[in-house]
């Protein structure tokens, strides 16, 4: 007879792994591809499609959600004069940070290209920082899509 008990503590303990394994950061040798981007931001617009607003506290929650994959994460900036980063599942601490104050080590306002370079088919953005698996600078590209009056963003970090 199997001892139901067991059986569920060893459930437990696979989800709890799964879990656990799925928010760990990032090697450096386990970088996020562009279709994994592209596919990320693609889930985040179809939550907001169907939740609107109550989206973002979901794509906040990360890992939880599926918006922070290893190196990957979803963010989402409000648009116009006054943009503000509204969703960032890696940090919660960058959400409200304004757009235009996004500028790279070599002095590239990336936010503001973002901005003018989403579109709803989508577009590349390249730009710096701070890879946390390897806690070094490195070439970032996020792939940006415009939708209803919000950037939804998904970056990946280039091989040297």
């Amino acid at each position: 007879m199997v001892d139901r008990r067991s059986v569920l503590g060893g459930v437990g303990f696979l989800v709890l792994s799964l879990l656990t394994a799925s928010a760990e950061p990032a090697r450096a040798d386990e970088r996020g591809t562009p279709e994994q981007a592209q596919a990320m931001v693609a889930k985040a617009v179809a939550l907001f499609a169907t939740k609107g607003e109550a989206a973002f506290p979901v794509m906040q929650q990360g890992a939880a959600t599926g918006f922070l994959k290893g190196d990957l994460y979803i963010f989402v900036f409000s648009t116009g004069p006054a943009a503000k980063i509204v969703v960032q599942a890696a940090d919660q601490k960058r959400v409200g940070i304004p757009v235009a104050t996004l500028v790279d080590s070599e002095g590239k306002a990336y936010g503001k290209e973002m901005l003018d370079r989403a579109t709803a088919e989508g577009a590349w953005v390249d730009y710096k920082r701070t890879n946390p698996a390897t806690n070094k600078e490195e070439q970032k590209s996020s792939w940006v899509v415009l939708y209803a009056g919000y950037l939804f963003g998904c970056g990946i970090y280039k091989p040297n």
